[in-house]
């Protein structure tokens, strides 16, 4: 068996030495790596907006099913009113064709609550999401508004 390469025992993690050296200097960066650091930081609040914008469209979609669907239990809910409260006939054959009727949109207003509450989790997860990236592409931007006005202070005490 072959002894393992002295690169190899010095980066263990195979990141070719990536991982031992510093994105920035000591300090946190010097004054040419700071545009850098910037432009990092909008990247990364434009990835974060995109994000949001993506999770939100999602919840959105996923709302206006709910809706949808909340709408057709409701107009289920009202035509099974309507059937039972319509008069009965002296007559046999009109009396099941009412009580076929009224069981078939019973079944149908069942179908439709059972849909709808299956779809909740959904929803749920989905809004839990978009507030999730929508908190956190506010965070990065208010960071990066906070170390931009870190950036200006610290340049205006150099100055003076």
């Amino acid at each position: 068996m072959k002894a393992p390469s002295r690169e190899a025992r010095d980066d263990p993690a195979g990141c070719g030495g990536a991982a031992r050296r510093p994105i920035a200097g000591p300090r946190g960066g010097g004054g040419r790596l700071m545009g850098s650091r910037d432009r990092q930081m909008a990247e990364l609040a434009r990835i974060a907006r995109l994000q949001a914008d993506l999770e939100l469209r999602r919840y959105a979609g996923y709302r206006g099913h709910a809706e949808a669907m909340r709408r057709h239990v409701e107009d289920t809910r009202e035509e099974l009113t309507a059937a039972m409260a319509a008069p009965a006939s002296d007559r046999l054959d009109q009396w099941r064709l009412a009580t076929a009727l009224v069981g078939y949109r019973a079944g149908q207003l069942h179908q439709a609550e059972e849909a709808l509450r299956r779809m909740q989790p959904a929803l749920d997860a989905a809004r839990a999401a978009a507030a999730t990236a929508f908190g956190r592409a506010e965070a990065i931007a208010e960071l990066r508004r906070l170390t931009a006005r870190q950036e200006q202070e610290q340049k205006a005490r150099r100055t003076s």
